[in-house]
Formats: structure tokens, C-alpha cells, sequence
């Protein structure tokens, strides 16, 4: 039994250690617009998975290097589009709120999720309970320095802070209230549509 035992783990972990070093095609975008194509690595995967500070890029010329959030404009990983934005919490009033603007904060990559009048964004962070890379959903308008959180995980949409920022459209708010509109996607769909 133990050799078997042995043998299964001599398999498993060196695969393992492999698959957690991937690099994927991808793309960065420098502060001055230049984008360099190239190989990406932003996380290690799970069962010990976490978000790196700094991605890892390698160029087709084999260079290295590793950029940290305000170091670039973006970049992205196979299909996931990041965005480097200044991020500092505004949590007053049960009302959690996010300001972006430069120098106020700290710069993280938000996960861009649709673009438009109305972005959604995913903002990735580690879920201490399970070890994965969870996210919080935020939207954002075009040309606003304030992303808002959209839901508050299982008790679903945070429909008081909606009410609020998306106050310019009463038609998605009452779509919400009635519950047409029953996630971020949905609503941002909805808004960016019309």
C-alpha cells in the first residue's frame, strides 16, 4: 500500500507544481499606451491559491519583469481584462463605496467585466474561510470617481445603494424592485442597452 501511496504522490505534486506556474498569453498596457504582448502569470492556483501583488510578464524576447497596480494602465490574461485604478473605501453609513482617484488609496487591478455607460468590475480578494479567490462586484459610470458594490454576497442585491447611484434611471430601478433585474450582469445589460 505504501509504494502505491508513494507512487500516486510522486505524480500528483510535481503536476501540481506545474499547473500553479503557468504562464498564459497575454498583453500589458503601459502608462504611456504602448501594449507589449507577451506571457502573464498573476496567480497561483488553487487548492493554496492567491492573487500575486505584482504580475509576472515575459516578453517574446525573454525578458522578466513584474508590475505592480499604478505601474501600468492594464493588462490582460487570456480573456480577463485588468485595470489599474486608485481604490480608497468609503464605508459611512452601512453605504460601502469605493473613491477613485489618484494618489487617494492604494492602486489595485479590477477585473473588467463589461464596459460601457455603466462598467462592472471585479474586485478579487482572498477568502480567508476557503482559501479561494473570491470577488466583490462593483459598478462604476462612465466619468465618475465613485465604484459602488453592487451585492452583498448570499443576501443578493444591496437595492438601497442601487436606488441611490443609479437614481438617473428610474426604469432599472423599478426593473430591480421588481425583481426583472436580479444581478449586476443583468442590470448592467439592462442600463448600458436603453
Amino acid at each position: 500500500m505504501l509504494p502505491v501511496f508513494l507512487g500516486l504522490c510522486i505524480l500528483y505534486f510535481p503536476a501540481n507544481l506545474y499547473a500553479q506556474n503557468r504562464y498564459a498569453e497575454g498583453y500589458v498596457i503601459t502608462m504611456r499606451g504602448d501594449t507589449l504582448e507577451g506571457k502573464i502569470r498573476d496567480r497561483k492556483s488553487e487548492p493554496f491559491a492567491r492573487r500575486y501583488k505584482r504580475i509576472r510578464f515575459r516578453s517574446s524576447m525573454h525578458s522578466s519583469r513584474r508590475y505592480r497596480p499604478g505601474q501600468i494602465r492594464g493588462y490582460a490574461i487570456g480573456s480577463a481584462i485588468y485595470e489599474s485604478h486608485w481604490l480608497m473605501r468609503d464605508n459611512r453609513g452601512f453605504q460601502e463605496r469605493y473613491l477613485s482617484m489618484e494618489r487617494y488609496g492604494k492602486p489595485v487591478f479590477l477585473r473588467l467585466v463589461v464596459k460601457g455607460p455603466l462598467s462592472l468590475y471585479f474586485l478579487e480578494q482572498m477568502d480567508q474561510d476557503s482559501g479561494r479567490i473570491d470577488y466583490v462586484e462593483l459598478f462604476k459610470k462612465e466619468d465618475d470617481p465613485v465604484f459602488v458594490r453592487v451585492s452583498q454576497g448570499l443576501l443578493g442585491l444591496k437595492k438601497g445603494m442601487l436606488r441611490q447611484y443609479l437614481a438617473d434611471r428610474p426604469d432599472v430601478i423599478e426593473k430591480i424592485n421588481d425583481k426583472t433585474l436580479r444581478s449586476a450582469l443583468e442590470i448592467v445589460k439592462y442600463y448600458n442597452e436603453q
